[in-house]
């Protein structure tokens, strides 16, 4: 099974540049009820896969247009975690999200919805899209890598509006050179050796 992750794209509004705790919950979620900015890359094709999305608008508008021809299933699994600021009277935007964390009773629940949405998917071993949020997509990041797959990713630090991240199990790569060739299509000696011995 491979798993293509869309983060959605960034919300078509006026953040406000101080902010209280309260004030940056509530633009926080009139962003998930945004629409999105105008998205620069062109369609790609969902190629038979489902596409399953967050229940926000911005994460299904986002979804839209970058895969117009996907079958679409919204689900609540992918949705994105509570905002949840910390500190008192009006702070930077900036500090805002930089110590933007759940508390435990969220992080656990969303790491339940993680569970449970990986689970469902490793039932079908199909392989799907999934469109979310940075805060969920981080989550779910990381109960990939426990489960065993590998990431790739067209960004570095934390997952940004519209990056694509490949996830793929570990033992579909051959793993014995810093090429890490997929064993369906090796690009290189070591990884043709494992592909045979593989399907020996």
């Amino acid at each position: 099974m491979k798993l293509w992750i869309l983060c959605a794209a960034e919300a078509d509004m006026t953040w406000p540049e101080r902010c209280s705790a309260e004030e940056y919950r509530a633009a926080c979620l009139r962003a998930l009820e945004s629409a999105p900015k105008a998205i620069p890359q062109k369609p790609i094709p969902a190629a038979g896969r489902s596409v399953y999305v967050s229940r926000s608008p911005l994460a299904q508008a986002s979804a839209r247009a970058v895969y117009p021809d996907g079958s679409f299933v919204i689900t609540e699994l992918l949705d994105e975690l509570p905002p949840h600021a910390a500190g008192a009277g009006s702070r930077s935007l900036r500090f805002r999200r930089l110590f933007d964390r759940p508390d435990r009773a969220e992080k656990e629940a969303a790491l339940a919805r993680a569970e449970a949405l990986l689970d469902q998917l490793a039932e079908s071993d199909d392989d799907a899209i999934l469109v979310s949020h940075p805060g969920f997509i981080a989550l779910l990041l990381d109960r990939l890598r426990v489960r065993g797959y590998c990431v790739a990713r067209t960004g570095l630090g934390r997952v940004q509006p519209l990056e694509r991240l490949l996830l793929t199990r570990r033992d579909m790569h051959c793993g014995g050179c810093a090429h890490n060739c997929f064993l369906d299509n090796p690009g290189c000696g070591v990884g043709r050796d494992k592909a045979a011995r593989k399907s020996g």
